[in-house]
């Protein structure tokens, strides 16, 4: 008998975030569907609860539960096709899930909606667990590279002309240019290696997050704790060398956590946090020296 992944959407889940994710036989999804529990269905809101299923051709089938007796169909087909079929009844949902297994859909009843990368989330599972990667670093001081090697550089073709008086100021000039990136990219790849196992798991579903700058230091936190979160960001980014921002979450026994955007989105961490992050600016050499 085959069995096709499925997996549940309740109502406090944010997009992309599932559970109880596993291979289920027609039977187990359709008994799925019937018994969804009644605290969970949400009427008015689209998203919430679901049962989607995929196929191992990349296509998926997602059950909105608008009611026990009225469901909302999404079908997300391998080359981005997206379609939607409102208001069925219990018996023509279970109808389309059998057709699913059976590796041919009818498409017919469905109306075919314009394709976003918006959609995805609403299929494909996202990952709540974050850990710090180094192209996440690199592309974070990426202004300060550009700088290092524009400076380096100049100074190379300076070093290749003629000695003078004049060339020699410039050279060293263009030293201390080069220098004062090195020094900052020096500093931003120094901390990378002692935060390179820098762990986040956070859902919007649960109270509990954990975090840790290595294996032996993840801790459990939770969010009903939090009494404030801070974001610091530099205001004139679109023209600094930096592109680090500043996390820092505050408890209420006045102890703090900081970590930075390499680690996670501003969107996927006030997202998993639930809480308004409060906006500050801070300057690019602050932000930097705290990064990654």
């Amino acid at each position: 008998m085959s069995r096709l992944i499925s997996k549940l959407q309740q109502r406090n889940f944010g997009p992309g975030e599932f559970a109880d994710e596993k291979p289920r036989t027609l039977e187990e999804v359709i008994g799925l569907i019937k018994n969804f529990p009644d605290e969970k269905v949400a009427v008015e809101d689209p998203d919430d609860p679901a049962v989607v299923i995929a196929d191992n051709n990349g296509n998926y089938l997602r059950l909105d539960i608008r009611s026990k007796d009225m469901l909302d169909l999404r079908y997300f087909g391998a080359g981005n096709k997206y379609y939607i079929y409102s208001s069925v009844s219990f018996e023509t949902a279970v109808e389309k899930v059998k057709q699913f297994f059976s590796g041919e859909v009818d498409l017919n009843d469905f109306f075919k909606e314009s394709f976003d990368f918006e959609v995805k989330k609403h299929f494909v599972t996202q990952p709540d667990e974050y850990r710090l990667e180094f192209k996440d670093v690199v592309l974070g001081s990426f202004g300060w590279l550009v700088y290092f090697l524009g400076f380096a550089g100049l100074t190379v073709y300076l070093a290749f002309m003629p000695p003078s008086t004049v060339v020699i100021c410039f050279i060293f000039f263009s030293l201390l240019l080069t220098s004062l990136p090195g020094w900052v990219l020096l500093h931003i790849y120094s901390n990378y290696s002692k935060k390179k196992n820098q762990y986040l798991k956070i859902s919007k579903s649960s109270d509990v997050f954990l975090f840790g700058d290595g294996a032996g230091q993840i801790n459990t936190y939770r969010k009903s704790d939090v009494a404030a979160v801070n974001f610091y960001v530099d205001l004139n980014r679109a023209h600094s060398p930096n592109k680090f921002a500043l996390y820092e979450v505050l408890f209420k026994n006045n102890t703090s956590i900081t970590f930075t955007n390499a680690l996670i989105s501003p969107i996927d961490f006030e997202k998993g946090i639930g809480s308004p992050m409060q906006t500050h600016s801070r300057s690019p050499l602050k932000l930097t020296w705290a990064a990654p």
